[in-house]
């Protein structure tokens, strides 16, 4: 995964504006002061087995508790360490349904808000993956209480950046989303939307999205489950995946391919079983590339 280095200033204040929040990611908490927390992350990560029991056991009683969610957001947003950052993810995907309805809405609301910009700014790829989860967790609850507008434009602005970077990680939030039956239930009414940002970024030059678009598609095709869903989102991305496919048959020097093509010919697979979502006339062509690919 590539990396993202930076995003504009203009986008960072828009995302935050939107949701009504300042610039500003010291979120408080308090629960735990911020060097013994990342003290505290780094052991889980980089200690010795002591070392980590020690903070599991340190950590544990203050997991339970709603305002060390934003002790964690703030380590999240503020630490140096990469491993810190991430291990802070995914600890408050772990735990942030538990305490949703306990935040509060200004804090969810600034919970929100400093997602997108971590997603905006986070220059980690390995962090930037479990925030998106992160995100997902969180949107199963924001959207059943009047929705998360704000995501959705997160991801059409990422989808549509000149930018690499921005587009691999609207297609890695993309993807994340989709995993959630509950989410992706409220993004229904954007469905066509959808169709149409993973069509363009299955053509996209750079092979990273074109395959974070397969990824993404991978985990939104068993939620198209009626014939007329699968006709109508699936099917025109057939040629479009088939396409993908013997590209990265043809650039075999290029790195990911073995990837790109086991990814397709796994889709493949899945979309075959799925009623609609195969015209008799593309069955052929799935069938040659999948000689090709053995």
């Amino acid at each position: 995964w590539s990396v993202l280095a930076s995003y504009e200033a203009t986008s960072q204040k828009a995302i935050l504006a939107a949701a009504g929040m300042s610039t500003s990611l010291d979120l408080g908490g308090g629960l735990m002061p911020s060097a013994q927390l990342e003290s505290l992350l780094s052991q889980m990560v980089q200690g010795d087995p002591e070392q980590i029991r020690q903070a599991e056991e340190a950590l544990t009683p203050a997991l339970s508790t709603p305002a060390f969610m934003l002790d964690l957001l703030t380590r999240l947003t503020q630490s140096q360490a990469a491993h810190v950052r991430q291990l802070a993810a995914v600890l408050l995907r772990r735990r942030i349904g538990s305490h949703w309805r306990k935040l509060g809405a200004a804090n969810t609301n600034r919970i929100k808000a400093t997602l997108l910009q971590v997603l905006a700014t986070e220059p980690e790829g390995a962090v930037v993956r479990s925030v998106a989860a992160l995100c997902a967790s969180a949107a199963r609850h924001a959207m059943s209480k009047g929705g998360w507008p704000e995501l959705l434009s997160c991801v059409l602005e990422g989808s549509r950046s000149p930018t690499t970077a921005h587009r691999l990680v609207a297609m890695t939030l993309i993807a994340s989303l989709l995993e959630s039956d509950e989410v992706t239930e409220h993004l229904r009414p954007h469905f066509v939307l959808l169709k149409d940002l993973l069509a363009a970024a299955l053509q996209d030059a750079q092979l990273d999205v074109a395959r974070g678009a397969l990824k993404a598609l991978s985990a939104w095709t068993p939620s198209l489950g009626t014939e007329q869903d699968a006709a109508s989102l699936l099917r025109p991305l057939v040629p479009l995946v088939l396409g993908l496919g013997a590209r990265a048959l043809g650039e075999s020097d290029s790195l990911g391919d073995d990837e790109t093509i086991t990814l397709v010919c796994s889709l493949m697979d899945d979309l075959l079983e799925q009623d609609g979502a195969v015209q008799p006339a593309q069955v052929s062509p799935i069938a040659d590339y999948a000689l090709a690919a053995a």
